[in-house]
Protein backbone atom coordinates (compact mmCIF):
# COMPACT_ATOMS: atom_id res chain seq x y z
CA UNK A 1 0.00 0.00 0.00
CA UNK A 2 3.06 2.33 0.46
CA UNK A 3 3.58 2.02 -2.88
CA UNK A 4 -0.06 3.22 -3.97
CA UNK A 5 0.22 6.07 -1.98
CA UNK A 6 3.62 7.42 -3.60
CA UNK A 7 2.43 6.97 -6.82
CA UNK A 8 -0.96 9.01 -5.75
CA UNK A 9 1.52 11.99 -3.43
CA UNK A 10 3.02 11.95 -7.10
CA UNK A 11 0.63 12.50 -9.33
CA UNK A 12 -0.92 14.83 -7.08
CA UNK A 13 2.06 16.84 -6.99
CA UNK A 14 2.37 16.88 -10.93
CA UNK A 15 -1.49 17.81 -10.97
CA UNK A 16 -1.01 20.83 -8.79
CA UNK A 17 2.51 22.14 -10.67
CA UNK A 18 0.07 21.77 -13.83
CA UNK A 19 -3.04 24.00 -12.04
CA UNK A 20 -0.46 26.55 -11.00
CA UNK A 21 1.58 27.49 -14.21
CA UNK A 22 -1.93 27.85 -15.47
CA UNK A 23 -3.22 29.85 -12.91
CA UNK A 24 -5.65 32.28 -13.83
CA UNK A 25 -7.84 35.45 -12.59
CA UNK A 26 -10.13 37.25 -15.05
CA UNK A 27 -12.56 38.25 -11.88
CA UNK A 28 -11.52 41.83 -12.77
CA UNK A 29 -11.89 41.86 -16.33
CA UNK A 30 -13.60 45.11 -17.35
CA UNK A 31 -17.05 44.06 -18.87
CA UNK A 32 -17.59 44.50 -22.47
CA UNK A 33 -19.90 47.89 -23.45
CA UNK A 34 -23.27 47.59 -23.70
CA UNK A 35 -24.46 46.39 -26.92
CA UNK A 36 -21.15 44.58 -27.47
CA UNK A 37 -21.50 40.93 -28.80
CA UNK A 38 -20.06 39.34 -25.63
CA UNK A 39 -19.08 35.81 -27.20
CA UNK A 40 -17.20 37.96 -30.17
CA UNK A 41 -15.48 40.15 -27.47
CA UNK A 42 -14.56 37.66 -25.16
CA UNK A 43 -13.30 35.06 -28.04
CA UNK A 44 -10.35 37.69 -29.38
CA UNK A 45 -9.17 38.24 -25.81
CA UNK A 46 -9.06 34.45 -25.12
CA UNK A 47 -7.11 33.46 -28.11
CA UNK A 48 -4.11 32.89 -26.18
CA UNK A 49 -5.57 30.70 -23.28
CA UNK A 50 -4.48 27.51 -25.25
CA UNK A 51 -1.39 25.96 -24.08
CA UNK A 52 1.60 27.81 -22.56
CA UNK A 53 5.70 27.34 -23.41
CA UNK A 54 5.79 24.75 -20.77
CA UNK A 55 3.41 22.84 -22.23
CA UNK A 56 5.62 21.61 -24.23
CA UNK A 57 6.38 19.06 -21.06
CA UNK A 58 3.29 19.69 -19.38
CA UNK A 59 1.17 18.53 -21.75
CA UNK A 60 2.47 15.24 -22.18
CA UNK A 61 2.51 14.53 -18.56
CA UNK A 62 -0.66 14.46 -18.47
CA UNK A 63 -0.79 11.45 -19.19
CA UNK A 64 2.21 10.39 -16.98
CA UNK A 65 0.21 11.78 -13.79
CA UNK A 66 -3.38 10.00 -15.08
CA UNK A 67 -1.50 6.73 -15.21
CA UNK A 68 0.32 7.08 -11.58
CA UNK A 69 -3.08 7.46 -10.76
CA UNK A 70 -4.24 4.30 -12.00
CA UNK A 71 -1.61 2.86 -10.65
CA UNK A 72 -2.06 3.72 -7.13
CA UNK A 73 -5.45 2.18 -8.00
CA UNK A 74 -4.33 -1.14 -8.78
CA UNK A 75 -1.91 -1.55 -6.23
CA UNK A 76 -4.79 -0.27 -3.61
CA UNK A 77 -7.22 -3.25 -5.29
CA UNK A 78 -4.58 -5.98 -5.31
CA UNK A 79 -3.03 -5.36 -1.39
CA UNK A 80 -6.53 -4.63 0.05
CA UNK A 81 -9.27 -7.76 1.08
CA UNK A 82 -11.86 -5.21 1.46
CA UNK A 83 -14.95 -4.99 -0.88
CA UNK A 84 -15.59 -0.97 -0.50
CA UNK A 85 -11.54 -0.61 -1.15
CA UNK A 86 -11.72 -2.47 -4.51
CA UNK A 87 -15.12 -0.84 -5.59
CA UNK A 88 -14.00 2.21 -5.00
CA UNK A 89 -10.77 1.16 -7.53
CA UNK A 90 -12.94 0.40 -10.40
CA UNK A 91 -15.11 3.64 -10.17
CA UNK A 92 -11.81 5.74 -9.59
CA UNK A 93 -10.01 4.11 -12.59
CA UNK A 94 -13.18 4.57 -14.52
CA UNK A 95 -12.76 8.53 -13.89
CA UNK A 96 -9.39 8.16 -14.86
CA UNK A 97 -10.76 6.77 -18.32
CA UNK A 98 -13.08 9.74 -18.50
CA UNK A 99 -9.65 11.76 -17.71
CA UNK A 100 -7.84 10.26 -20.29
CA UNK A 101 -10.37 10.72 -22.73
CA UNK A 102 -10.90 14.45 -21.61
CA UNK A 103 -7.21 14.91 -21.95
CA UNK A 104 -7.45 13.16 -25.88
CA UNK A 105 -10.32 15.70 -26.43
CA UNK A 106 -7.93 19.13 -25.57
CA UNK A 107 -5.14 17.32 -27.82
CA UNK A 108 -8.12 16.95 -30.28
CA UNK A 109 -8.66 20.75 -30.50
CA UNK A 110 -4.75 21.58 -30.21
CA UNK A 111 -4.91 23.18 -26.66
CA UNK A 112 -3.17 20.89 -25.01
CA UNK A 113 0.71 21.54 -26.20
CA UNK A 114 2.77 23.31 -29.13
CA UNK A 115 3.58 20.13 -30.51
CA UNK A 116 -0.20 19.10 -31.54
CA UNK A 117 0.94 15.97 -33.86
CA UNK A 118 3.34 14.71 -31.27
CA UNK A 119 -0.01 14.83 -28.73
CA UNK A 120 -2.10 13.16 -30.88
CA UNK A 121 0.42 10.32 -30.86
CA UNK A 122 0.33 9.92 -27.47
CA UNK A 123 -3.24 9.92 -27.37
CA UNK A 124 -3.75 7.22 -29.38
CA UNK A 125 -1.15 5.06 -27.59
CA UNK A 126 -2.08 6.10 -23.97
CA UNK A 127 -5.82 6.53 -24.53
CA UNK A 128 -7.49 6.26 -27.61
CA UNK A 129 -5.80 2.36 -28.64
CA UNK A 130 -5.88 0.72 -25.22
CA UNK A 131 -9.27 2.42 -24.60
CA UNK A 132 -10.80 0.54 -28.08
CA UNK A 133 -11.79 4.30 -28.70
CA UNK A 134 -11.31 5.94 -32.61
CA UNK A 135 -8.20 6.99 -34.06
CA UNK A 136 -7.44 10.56 -33.27
CA UNK A 137 -7.84 12.28 -36.45
CA UNK A 138 -10.96 10.33 -36.78
CA UNK A 139 -12.00 11.80 -33.93
CA UNK A 140 -11.01 15.24 -34.37
CA UNK A 141 -13.35 14.88 -38.00
CA UNK A 142 -16.06 13.58 -35.80
CA UNK A 143 -15.89 15.93 -32.99
CA UNK A 144 -14.20 19.30 -33.72
CA UNK A 145 -15.20 19.24 -37.43
CA UNK A 146 -19.28 17.72 -37.45
CA UNK A 147 -19.75 17.60 -34.04
CA UNK A 148 -19.16 21.16 -33.00
CA UNK A 149 -20.28 23.00 -36.08
CA UNK A 150 -23.38 21.23 -35.76
CA UNK A 151 -24.17 21.15 -32.04
CA UNK A 152 -27.58 19.67 -31.70
CA UNK A 153 -28.71 19.76 -35.23
CA UNK A 154 -29.57 17.37 -37.50
CA UNK A 155 -26.38 15.48 -38.96
CA UNK A 156 -24.65 16.41 -35.38
CA UNK A 157 -22.11 13.41 -34.83
CA UNK A 158 -23.62 13.33 -31.16
CA UNK A 159 -26.96 14.20 -31.80
CA UNK A 160 -27.26 11.08 -34.37
CA UNK A 161 -25.89 8.65 -31.78
CA UNK A 162 -28.67 9.28 -29.90
CA UNK A 163 -30.93 9.02 -32.66
CA UNK A 164 -29.38 5.33 -33.51
CA UNK A 165 -30.15 3.88 -29.83
CA UNK A 166 -34.01 5.33 -29.80
CA UNK A 167 -33.05 7.31 -26.96
CA UNK A 168 -35.25 10.10 -28.43
CA UNK A 169 -38.67 12.26 -27.17
CA UNK A 170 -41.28 10.43 -27.02
CA UNK A 171 -40.49 7.77 -24.18
CA UNK A 172 -42.06 6.58 -21.27
CA UNK A 173 -40.16 7.32 -17.53
CA UNK A 174 -38.77 3.82 -18.04
CA UNK A 175 -37.57 3.98 -21.04
CA UNK A 176 -35.98 7.07 -20.19
CA UNK A 177 -34.32 5.88 -17.24
CA UNK A 178 -33.00 2.42 -19.13
CA UNK A 179 -31.34 4.57 -21.73
CA UNK A 180 -29.58 6.52 -18.96
CA UNK A 181 -28.24 3.15 -18.26
CA UNK A 182 -27.84 1.69 -21.29
CA UNK A 183 -24.55 0.75 -21.31
CA UNK A 184 -25.25 -1.47 -18.44
CA UNK A 185 -27.79 -3.57 -20.27
CA UNK A 186 -26.72 -6.47 -22.57
CA UNK A 187 -27.80 -4.37 -25.49
CA UNK A 188 -25.45 -2.03 -24.41
CA UNK A 189 -22.60 -3.97 -23.78
CA UNK A 190 -23.18 -5.76 -27.57
CA UNK A 191 -23.11 -2.26 -29.04
CA UNK A 192 -20.10 -1.44 -27.00
CA UNK A 193 -18.28 -4.64 -28.65
CA UNK A 194 -19.57 -3.46 -32.21
CA UNK A 195 -17.88 -0.19 -31.24
CA UNK A 196 -14.87 -1.67 -30.46
CA UNK A 197 -14.87 -4.14 -33.44
CA UNK A 198 -15.51 -0.99 -35.96
CA UNK A 199 -12.22 0.56 -34.57
CA UNK A 200 -10.31 -2.22 -35.55
CA UNK A 201 -11.47 -2.67 -38.77
CA UNK A 202 -11.25 1.12 -39.65
CA UNK A 203 -7.47 0.55 -38.49
CA UNK A 204 -7.30 -2.74 -40.93
CA UNK A 205 -4.99 -2.05 -43.12
CA UNK A 206 -2.43 0.45 -41.72
CA UNK A 207 0.24 1.28 -39.52
CA UNK A 208 -2.73 2.07 -36.55
CA UNK A 209 -3.89 -1.43 -36.15
CA UNK A 210 -0.43 -2.71 -35.61
CA UNK A 211 -0.13 0.35 -32.85
CA UNK A 212 -3.60 -0.13 -31.41
CA UNK A 213 -2.68 -4.14 -30.80
CA UNK A 214 0.55 -3.33 -29.27
CA UNK A 215 -0.42 -1.18 -27.34
CA UNK A 216 -3.61 -3.45 -25.84
CA UNK A 217 -0.92 -6.11 -25.50
CA UNK A 218 1.14 -4.19 -23.98
CA UNK A 219 -1.26 -3.29 -20.58
CA UNK A 220 -2.60 -6.87 -20.77
CA UNK A 221 0.99 -7.88 -20.10
CA UNK A 222 2.06 -5.42 -17.28
CA UNK A 223 -0.70 -7.13 -15.68
CA UNK A 224 0.22 -10.67 -15.98
CA UNK A 225 3.57 -9.63 -15.77
CA UNK A 226 3.05 -9.19 -11.53
CA UNK A 227 0.60 -12.07 -11.72
CA UNK A 228 -2.85 -9.23 -11.44
CA UNK A 229 -5.01 -11.58 -12.82
CA UNK A 230 -8.64 -10.13 -10.74
CA UNK A 231 -7.07 -6.35 -11.53
CA UNK A 232 -6.86 -6.99 -15.35
CA UNK A 233 -10.51 -7.99 -15.13
CA UNK A 234 -12.01 -5.46 -12.81
CA UNK A 235 -9.95 -2.31 -13.53
CA UNK A 236 -9.10 -2.58 -17.48
CA UNK A 237 -11.69 -5.06 -19.06
CA UNK A 238 -14.98 -4.22 -17.02
CA UNK A 239 -14.06 -0.46 -17.19
CA UNK A 240 -13.38 -0.92 -21.54
CA UNK A 241 -16.69 -2.79 -21.61
CA UNK A 242 -19.23 -1.58 -19.01
CA UNK A 243 -18.39 1.68 -16.24
CA UNK A 244 -16.27 3.81 -18.52
CA UNK A 245 -18.71 3.52 -21.46
CA UNK A 246 -21.31 4.41 -18.98
CA UNK A 247 -19.19 7.78 -17.22
CA UNK A 248 -19.08 9.05 -20.93
CA UNK A 249 -22.67 8.06 -22.37
CA UNK A 250 -24.09 10.44 -19.33
CA UNK A 251 -21.67 12.68 -20.02
CA UNK A 252 -22.69 12.65 -23.67
CA UNK A 253 -26.46 13.01 -22.67
CA UNK A 254 -26.09 15.78 -19.96
CA UNK A 255 -24.38 18.20 -21.29
CA UNK A 256 -26.03 19.57 -23.96
CA UNK A 257 -29.75 20.84 -24.07
CA UNK A 258 -30.58 17.88 -26.72
CA UNK A 259 -33.91 18.46 -28.90
CA UNK A 260 -34.43 21.83 -27.06
CA UNK A 261 -36.02 24.16 -29.64
CA UNK A 262 -34.33 26.93 -31.78
CA UNK A 263 -36.25 27.24 -34.98
CA UNK A 264 -34.27 30.73 -35.71
CA UNK A 265 -31.43 31.01 -38.07
CA UNK A 266 -28.59 32.30 -36.00
CA UNK A 267 -25.25 32.56 -35.97
CA UNK A 268 -23.90 29.27 -34.16
CA UNK A 269 -22.60 30.97 -30.69
CA UNK A 270 -25.75 32.54 -30.19
CA UNK A 271 -26.99 28.51 -30.88
CA UNK A 272 -24.95 27.88 -28.46
CA UNK A 273 -26.57 29.75 -26.02
CA UNK A 274 -29.54 28.51 -26.49
CA UNK A 275 -28.92 24.87 -26.65
CA UNK A 276 -25.66 24.84 -24.07
CA UNK A 277 -26.04 24.93 -20.31
CA UNK A 278 -23.83 25.80 -17.63
CA UNK A 279 -23.78 22.88 -15.00
CA UNK A 280 -22.95 23.21 -11.67
CA UNK A 281 -22.08 20.42 -9.54
CA UNK A 282 -22.45 21.62 -5.76
CA UNK A 283 -21.26 19.87 -2.52
CA UNK A 284 -19.09 16.40 -2.07
CA UNK A 285 -21.55 14.22 -4.47
CA UNK A 286 -21.09 16.88 -6.98
CA UNK A 287 -17.26 17.82 -6.39
CA UNK A 288 -16.89 13.28 -7.08
CA UNK A 289 -19.23 13.75 -10.41
CA UNK A 290 -17.14 16.78 -11.44
CA UNK A 291 -14.21 15.15 -11.19
CA UNK A 292 -14.73 11.18 -12.24
CA UNK A 293 -18.05 11.84 -15.04
CA UNK A 294 -16.79 15.37 -16.24
CA UNK A 295 -13.44 16.05 -15.68
CA UNK A 296 -10.58 18.55 -17.19
CA UNK A 297 -12.95 20.95 -17.75
CA UNK A 298 -16.14 19.17 -18.93
CA UNK A 299 -18.20 20.09 -16.39
CA UNK A 300 -17.61 23.68 -18.12
CA UNK A 301 -18.70 22.66 -21.35
CA UNK A 302 -20.91 25.73 -22.61
CA UNK A 303 -17.56 27.44 -22.25
CA UNK A 304 -15.62 24.84 -24.04
CA UNK A 305 -18.26 25.14 -26.94
CA UNK A 306 -17.61 29.04 -27.12
CA UNK A 307 -14.43 28.95 -26.87
CA UNK A 308 -13.31 25.57 -27.77
CA UNK A 309 -9.23 26.34 -28.42
CA UNK A 310 -9.15 27.34 -24.29
CA UNK A 311 -7.52 24.86 -22.03
CA UNK A 312 -9.39 22.96 -19.51
CA UNK A 313 -7.29 25.32 -16.67
CA UNK A 314 -8.81 28.57 -17.92
CA UNK A 315 -12.90 27.16 -17.93
CA UNK A 316 -13.66 27.67 -14.45
CA UNK A 317 -12.96 31.30 -15.14
CA UNK A 318 -14.17 32.04 -18.00
CA UNK A 319 -17.61 30.10 -16.57
CA UNK A 320 -17.40 32.88 -14.10
CA UNK A 321 -16.55 35.91 -16.46
CA UNK A 322 -19.35 35.24 -18.77
CA UNK A 323 -22.04 33.96 -15.96
CA UNK A 324 -21.35 37.60 -14.84
CA UNK A 325 -20.97 39.90 -17.94
CA UNK A 326 -23.91 37.48 -20.58
CA UNK A 327 -27.15 37.17 -19.17
CA UNK A 328 -27.66 34.67 -21.68
CA UNK A 329 -25.14 32.24 -20.74
CA UNK A 330 -26.80 30.99 -17.78
CA UNK A 331 -30.37 30.99 -18.71
CA UNK A 332 -30.71 27.29 -18.53
CA UNK A 333 -28.05 26.47 -15.87
CA UNK A 334 -28.71 23.29 -13.63
CA UNK A 335 -27.14 21.90 -10.22
CA UNK A 336 -26.61 18.63 -9.99
CA UNK A 337 -26.63 15.20 -12.39
CA UNK A 338 -29.70 13.44 -10.94
CA UNK A 339 -31.61 15.91 -8.46
CA UNK A 340 -31.62 19.81 -8.95
CA UNK A 341 -31.33 21.73 -5.90
CA UNK A 342 -31.31 25.99 -5.91
CA UNK A 343 -34.67 26.23 -8.04
CA UNK A 344 -32.55 24.79 -10.72
CA UNK A 345 -33.31 21.20 -12.11
CA UNK A 346 -30.66 18.61 -12.61
CA UNK A 347 -28.91 17.72 -16.11
CA UNK A 348 -30.83 15.13 -16.79
CA UNK A 349 -34.11 16.65 -14.88
CA UNK A 350 -34.18 18.97 -18.04
CA UNK A 351 -33.57 16.63 -20.16
CA UNK A 352 -36.13 14.01 -19.32
CA UNK A 353 -39.07 16.98 -19.46
CA UNK A 354 -38.54 16.81 -23.28
CA UNK A 355 -37.76 13.36 -23.15
CA UNK A 356 -40.50 11.61 -21.52
CA UNK A 357 -44.13 12.15 -23.41
CA UNK A 358 -43.33 14.43 -25.99
CA UNK A 359 -40.79 16.51 -27.40
CA UNK A 360 -39.81 18.98 -30.36
CA UNK A 361 -37.51 17.89 -33.18
CA UNK A 362 -37.49 21.28 -34.84
CA UNK A 363 -33.89 22.51 -34.81
CA UNK A 364 -33.03 24.95 -37.89
CA UNK A 365 -29.72 25.16 -39.93
CA UNK A 366 -27.17 27.18 -38.49
CA UNK A 367 -24.69 30.00 -39.77
CA UNK A 368 -20.87 28.48 -38.41
CA UNK A 369 -19.15 32.16 -37.56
Amino acid sequence: MTAAFACFIIASFLLFLDALYHRVDLSKVTAPPAGTDIVRHYRKQFRGMSYKPLDAFLGPLAYVWTYLFIISAVLAFHYTDYIAVKIAAVLFVTGRFRSLQEIGHHAAHGSLGPSRRFNEILTNLLYQFPAFMPEIRRRHQVHVVEHHHAVNMDGDPDRVEMEDKGFVPGLTRTQFWLGVFRPLTPMGLIERLRECWGYLKADMWNLNLVLRLASVATVVALFLTFGFYWELLFLYVVPVLFTYPLAYWIAHIALHRWYATCEEEIPYHERELKLGRPTDFPGLLGALVKHNVFPYGDSYHLAHSLFPSARWNYLPAIDALMKRDCPEYANHGSRGLFFGSGGKPSALDELRERMVGGGDLRLAPARAT
